[in-house]
């Protein structure tokens, strides 16, 4: 037996549904959005004496918004400080 997890908005709570493809084009219900907690670790680059840095991410995390949701400026705004500090 399986169960049907029902996704739903982050911000509103309301169950979204998944992309419906038909001949006309697609209708989305939602967006999906992943961030996550990281650290940044520095290797030496065996070519060059410049090291490399690179963004690790240690805890991922993914959610949906709506589209009522997505158009508001204040959850785009909290967007735009998940995707930069990694923190929702």
């Amino acid at each position: 037996m399986t169960t049907d997890q029902v996704t739903c908005c982050h911000f509103c709570q309301r169950p979204v549904h998944p992309t419906m493809h038909g001949r006309r084009g697609a209708r989305v219900d939602y967006f999906r959005t992943t961030t996550g907690t990281g650290r940044i670790e520095v290797y030496e680059d065996p070519k060059s004496d410049s090291p490399i840095r690179v963004m690790r991410v240690d805890e991922l995390c993914a959610f949906a918004t709506c589209r009522g949701c997505w158009t508001r400026p204040a959850v785009q705004a909290e967007l735009k400080r998940a995707r930069r500090t990694g923190e929702l």
